[in-house]
């Protein structure tokens, strides 16, 4: 059995849509595998590039491992936590373990170091030291450099703005993106320009071309929509016949609707539901498009194990690990924006059905 091991990701590019296959690596084995060592050396082990040519840093983990130079390294991507760092670097540790042969000395398997992907390259050329005070160079620089000191400010100053833009940004159809920035006023705004300029001066102030190409283009798309219209912004992007101003998700709507009217609490959404008729019709269509949804509004109409059983039976996708996956970020979800008595409401019936899984009644 091979010591590498990678899996096939299907990918969407975000410049051009075109959809693709990339192999991702998980573990590589320098011995085996010295062209990968190579790309891992280079920084390209994670560099994805569709067939249009447009290329991308992927964030995946990886575990980098050498035994000549007993060298174990699990480098980690931006935004996992310190807990998830631990969980998948075992994970991968225990995966190569099980199929390498464990020699007298080899010691270091037991305490591999976790790296931030960015320093991988200098980790095995042994000069992680050396990147983290350059890096600490930068970070001071950039922290009294007098553009990037108003660019964090503006961004401080307008974090719904903030939070609207990304998700316009992350949006991977340029038709949902052109009727989402329709039912965004807020968008078409000076503040909005001055926000995704402060985005780009930090995107080219840490040299993140990635970063700097989309946020330039979406960028032009703002200045055009607020000068021509939305219409115009968007006429290089849709082809003919592609502009009907409806979302292809019915659910991606109710989340735009969502944060227009800032609900971010079940109280905020009660009161958000008399005061605007219309939610409650989005919400139908898009509860309607999701059978998860139509499980989970079933569910918190149970009252007794019983009634949850007969739910389950109702909507077996409660029972899949989806489905119990979904159910538990909901109620984390739940318990993170104050809402103690449903996250309990929602893990007590979490409970029963696994309880139902187990015992197949």
């Amino acid at each position: 059995m091979p010591l590498s091991a990678s899996q096939t990701v299907a990918l969407t590019c975000p410049q051009c849509q075109a959809a693709f296959n990339v192999e991702v690596w998980l573990i590589i084995d320098a011995g085996e595998r010295p062209d990968l060592a190579a790309r891992c050396r280079d920084g390209s082990i994670h560099v994805a590039t569709c067939p249009n040519g447009h290329s991308g840093m992927l964030g995946a983990p990886l575990l980098y491992h050498d035994r000549a130079n007993q060298q174990l390294f699990f480098s980690y991507p931006p935004g996992m936590t310190e807990a998830q760092i631990q969980e998948t670097g075992n994970q991968l540790v225990e995966k190569l373990r099980s199929q390498l042969l464990i020699l007298p000395g080899s010691s270091y398997l037991d305490a591999p170091r976790a790296v931030p992907l960015e320093l991988l390259s200098a980790a095995i050329e042994d000069r992680l030291d050396e990147a983290m005070a350059e890096l600490q160079a930068q970070a001071e620089a950039l922290q009294n450099d007098p553009v990037i000191g108003a660019a964090m400010r503006t961004l401080q100053e307008h974090p719904m703005l903030v939070e609207a833009l990304l998700a316009w940004m992350n949006l991977e159809l340029w038709q949902d993106s052109k009727v989402f920035l329709a039912a965004r006023a807020d968008l078409l705004t000076a503040d909005a320009e001055q926000v995704i300029g402060a985005m780009l001066d930090l995107a080219r102030a840490q040299n993140d071309a990635n970063a700097v190409e989309d946020l330039g283009v979406h960028d032009e798309i703002l200045r055009t929509a607020r000068a021509q219209g939305v219409d115009a912004a968007y006429a290089d992007y849709l082809v003919e016949g592609a502009r009907e101003t409806v979302l292809a998700d019915p659910r991606l709507e109710l989340e735009m609707r969502l944060a227009e009217l800032n609900i971010r609490s079940k109280a905020d959404l009660e009161r958000a539901l008399q005061e605007h008729p219309d939610l409650q019709v989005l919400m139908q269509r898009a509860v309607g498009n999701d059978p998860l949804m139509q499980a989970l509004d079933a569910l918190t109409m149970a009252e007794s194990f019983q009634d949850t059983q007969g739910v389950a039976r109702a909507y077996p996708i409660l029972l899949s690990d989806e489905g119990l996956q979904a159910l538990r970020a909901f109620a984390q979800g739940a318990r993170q924006n104050g809402e103690p008595d449903a996250a309990d409401q929602l893990e007590t019936r979490i409970a029963m059905l696994e309880q139902i899984r187990a015992n197949n009644v």
